[in-house]
């Protein structure tokens, strides 16, 4: 990785930004499709149900952000030193990240989760793919692949954050329960413009780091973030039905 690289003569940082974000808008757009996201947002969504999904989908982010911030902050003490703004950028923004998972877990209490549970419990699949992606990126690739898979994360949580956030309010949901995502749906634009420098500063000194930005993406995408929506979802549909068999005579689903 040096200025001299071939990779000189290939795709410029424009047009790869300009195709993460086009790989983020369809994956948004798969989301939308989902039925799990429809249980969320429309107008007919049950707000027992909602309740119990966002509660899940809390625990999954607790569940894998510590350990994200872990190796996130290994795989940046793989950058190259000659590079110390760099570097500095980059734990300076793990360090306001690494209380996020903290605040998941609050609204997952304030949604009736145990506390308790969610910090000894064995943590789901999902998550698990999701932590041991980022520690499989300080093991195994070059650490700027970790870039393009921030990129993802800045990027994606405030397009779904802002769209969920609108119809959580009209549905009453508590307000003391959307502290994660009344957050990231304002603060995530500002880290996505400081991932957009990074990607610039970084692809300017280290022109082979484009290529490795580009997989970062596409590695992250393959365990983020439908599983842990998909679990949180067989979740709650379980607790949902468990709670409205004694009221029917049968287990309910959201429908």
């Amino acid at each position: 990785m040096n200025r001299s690289s071939s990779a000189l003569s290939g795709p410029s940082v424009d047009n790869v930004i300009a195709d993460l974000d086009a790989k983020i808008t369809s994956l948004v757009a798969r989301i939308k499709k989902h039925e799990a996201w429809d249980a969320l947002t429309s107008p007919n969504a049950d707000g027992l149900f909602v309740r119990l999904f966002m509660k899940e989908l809390y625990l999954e982010i607790y569940s894998y952000q510590p350990q994200v911030i872990e190796a996130t902050i290994a795989i940046i003490g793989r950058m190259p030193k000659s590079a110390p703004r760099m570097i500095q950028t980059m734990l300076i923004h793990q360090a306001q990240e690494a209380d996020h998972g903290e605040v998941a877990l609050q609204d997952y209490v304030a949604l009736g989760g145990d506390e308790q549970y969610a910090r000894t419990r064995r943590i789901s699949p999902a998550s698990f793919a999701v932590a041991s992606f980022w520690w499989g990126l300080y093991r195994m690739e070059s650490p700027f692949c970790y870039l393009g898979a921030l990129y993802l994360f800045e990027g994606l949580t405030p397009l779904l954050c802002q769209a969920v956030l609108r119809p959580l309010e009209k549905q009453g949901f508590p307000v003391d329960a959307l502290k994660f995502v009344t957050f990231h749906a304002t603060e995530d634009l500002k880290h996505q413009a400081m991932v957009r420098k990074l990607l610039t500063t970084a692809t300017a000194r280290y022109p082979d780091a484009l290529q490795a930005i580009r997989y970062g993406l596409d590695y992250f995408m393959a365990v983020y973030p439908i599983p842990c929506y998909e679990e949180a979802y067989k979740r709650a549909k379980h607790e949902y039905g468990a709670i409205m068999e004694p009221k029917t005579g049968r287990i309910a689903t959201r429908q």
